[in-house]
């Protein structure tokens, strides 16, 4: 594309060149620019593009979106606008032929629940014959194919090529968690939401480079419910009221009020598979359901999304169908062993995830809860006493071990664990290899146990020293219950 088409839709200023030069891709990554490469100078938490301008300059590239000074050089083409982060957005939506107006858009928000939301959404749409896109946490599917993200909610600029790739590979609808930073960071400017669904609110994402506080955190959450048509709010949840935006808001929850009304939920058990079975109430009328996912606050999640399927006019039986037999890698996610003992995987990591998956998991038939985790290296250190207090509070026995260290000793991250550990008075073992550590807990385990492997979730790696070694706790699981049977 031109380059001179590319800015059809801005306001800038040249300040050297001209703009009849061909554009093959937009770059913020100054080590992927090249000589027809636009890249644009992106301000960040930690780095500022413009510092890396001269990089991409050596690398071939000659044009150049920024906001502020840079050096010229007599071949390049320099834009100047007042924000290169909002514009990114808009310059990526032209590139890429705005492929946002050939799907309907669903955004999710909130502290917990947005993954297993999303995939609970897709799950239903799929089987009810639509093509969709899925955007979030665990990374990027169309159909049969799978993208990592670094981000839950990408850059604008791979947003719009994303968007590009489901549109063109038949997708109708685009399913996406939308985070509140990247809500501050103005990664979705310009996308309109057919539906944005909330969850909850918590604190989470306070500190440097993040939210400042709960307020700020809570507004950025709020913003995503002025950018949309229809609005799915947790009637339940005590922020509510500072996400109900728009006209005519859906709500689901307990609460008499709902237009979704849970009735009932419980929590089921099949062949060491935790999950739960739940009724609600719509226009006078009594769906049952099930979900093969455990803890109730799921029953939320599989709620927000039925409640957006019977807006769309999805058939209940396909929406019961669909979730009856939905998983989400990494979320509370059953591992099939054929023993008489259950194993969870799940991201929790930190205290408060800890609280929560326990609530909820002591609430099934048990023998006993068994933790293992650790926590990452090199940063949050302040989760790790916390961590390991809530576990010796709750579990009957922690395994203590890595979680992708990074260059910090593990032993030293499993020390920090331990002492709030013993403050609570708990069991635990520390094995710092998490293979090792897995073979443990299943070589432990009795009739009626459950053990809960936190931390790793969907990821299918481990971090040492700064390398990724693959790494599948799943595959560890089933390897290890193979062994017991033989024995």
């Amino acid at each position: 594309m031109v380059l001179q088409s590319i800015l059809d839709e801005i306001q800038y200023d040249i300040t050297a060149g001209n703009l009849e030069c061909e554009i093959e891709n937009i770059v913020y990554d100054s080590r992927k620019a090249g000589p027809h490469s636009l890249f644009v100078c992106l301000k960040g938490h930690f780095t500022d593009g413009h510092s890396y301008a001269e990089q991409a300059y050596a690398n071939g590239c000659r044009n150049f979106l920024v906001c502020d000074n840079i050096p010229v050089h007599s071949d390049s083409n320099i834009i100047r606008v007042t924000d290169t982060r909002t514009i990114l957005s808009t310059v990526s939506a032209t590139f890429f032929s705005h492929p946002e107006k050939e799907l309907k858009v669903i955004g999710i928000t909130g502290t917990k629940g947005k993954t297993t939301t999303s995939f609970m959404l897709r799950s239903i749409l799929e089987q009810a014959g639509y093509k969709v896109g899925l955007i979030g946490t665990n990374g990027v599917y169309i159909q049969d194919y799978y993208e990592k993200l670094v981000n839950t909610t990408p850059e604008s600029y791979d947003l719009y090529r994303l968007m590009r790739l489901m549109a063109d590979r038949g997708c109708t609808y685009l399913v996406m968690e939308v985070s509140s930073i990247g809500l501050k960071d103005e990664r979705i400017k310009g996308l309109f939401f057919d539906y944005a669904i909330y969850t909850n609110l918590s604190p989470d994402h306070i500190g440097n480079n993040e939210h400042k506080d709960f307020e700020e955190y809570r507004y950025w959450k709020s913003v995503l419910f002025t950018r949309c048509r229809r609005s799915v709010l947790n009637l339940d949840d005590a922020n509510v009221s500072f996400m109900a935006k728009g006209d005519s808001p859906i709500y689901y929850g307990e609460n008499d009020r709902s237009d979704f009304r849970l009735l009932h939920s419980e929590q089921t058990m099949t062949n060491q598979s935790a999950g739960c079975a739940f009724s609600f109430m719509h226009n006078a009328a009594t769906y049952d359901m099930t979900i093969h996912i455990p803890g109730l606050y799921n029953v939320y999640n599989a709620l927000a999304a039925a409640a957006v399927a019977f807006d769309i006019g999805i058939d209940p039986d396909l929406i019961k169908k669909a979730l009856a037999k939905v998983t989400v890698n990494g979320r509370m996610e059953n591992v099939e062993t054929g023993t008489d003992f259950s194993v969870i995987i799940d991201y929790a990591h930190n205290a408060l995830s800890f609280e929560k998956i326990y609530d909820s998991i002591s609430l099934y038939p048990h023998n006993r809860i068994i933790g293992v985790f650790g926590s990452v290296g090199d940063k949050a250190q302040n989760r790790r006493y916390s961590m390991g207090k809530i576990a010796g509070e709750k579990f009957d026995f922690s395994i203590v071990t890595e979680d992708h260290t990074i260059k910090e000793p593990v032993s030293e991250v499993s020390a920090q664990i331990i002492q709030g550990i013993r403050d609570a008075n708990g069991q635990y073992k520390q094995i710092d290899d998490r293979g090792e550590a897995i073979r443990y807990a299943i070589n432990m385990a009795k009739t009626g146990d459950i053990i809960l492997l936190l931390g790793y979730g969907h990821e299918k790696y481990t971090l040492r020293l700064n390398h990724k070694i693959p790494f599948d706790e799943r595959e560890v699981v089933k390897s290890c219950c193979r062994m017991l049977k033989q024995q």
